[in-house]
């Protein structure tokens, strides 16, 4: 069991209905779960709650006409992860086979993860807005002290940094290393982090 130290605001979003006001910036492992036609269903150890869940969302606000968000780094975290599940996938039948092999040496695996990428991205682009990601020394310096001071990892620093920026607090994800964020309103249906919002009185 993780301990969340709640910083964030926190929505549960089973119980928001989005609005033509609301603007999110969606987190890539949610993009994973709605956009990616072999990942979007889970399977029996990970992603069952969140497809369904993240997935009712986006529909919620994509009809209600609220703006969805990405940048450039969702594109690198959706073909990384993409890759990383058929590679898993693969290496169940041939565990001998590693990661660079995997790579160069089966054209039609990655054939398959090129289409794959292809295809879900795609989809991203037709739901959504790209802002900007300005990888610069004020940015580095910036996502040095924002990781200092929370539990985001060296992706999500940047992430946070493009959504300051374009004064997008509204973050959908289900990581929840952004509870550990001051100044934003974490949508989410993780059941941690919603329970722990709840007891710490940060659930909105």
């Amino acid at each position: 069991m993780i301990n969340y130290d709640i910083k964030a605001k926190v929505a549960d979003i089973k119980k928001y209905n989005p609005n033509p006001n609301d603007t999110f910036f969606i987190d890539s492992n949610v993009l994973i779960w709605i956009f990616s036609s072999k990942h979007a269903r889970g399977n029996d150890k990970h992603g069952i709650y969140q497809a369904k869940e993240y997935t009712a969302f986006i529909h919620k606000a994509l009809k209600a006409k609220s703006k969805l968000y990405v940048c450039g780094l969702s594109f690198s975290e959706m073909s990384h992860f993409i890759e990383d599940m058929e590679y898993k996938h693969f290496s169940n039948l041939y565990p001998e086979v590693t990661r660079k092999e995997y790579r160069h040496n089966y054209q039609f695996e990655r054939n398959n993860v090129i289409e794959e990428i292809n295809s879900a991205w795609s989809a991203v682009s037709l739901a959504t807005e790209m802002i900007e990601l300005n990888v610069d020394i004020s940015s580095v310096e910036s996502s040095v002290s924002l990781i200092s001071t929370s539990m985001l990892d060296g992706y999500d620093v940047f992430l946070v940094s493009a959504t300051k920026t374009h004064g997008i607090i509204n973050i959908l994800t289900d990581d929840g290393d952004f509870s550990s964020l001051e100044g934003v309103k974490l949508f989410t249906a993780n059941h941690g982090v919603i329970k722990s919002a709840n007891e710490q009185g940060k659930l909105v």
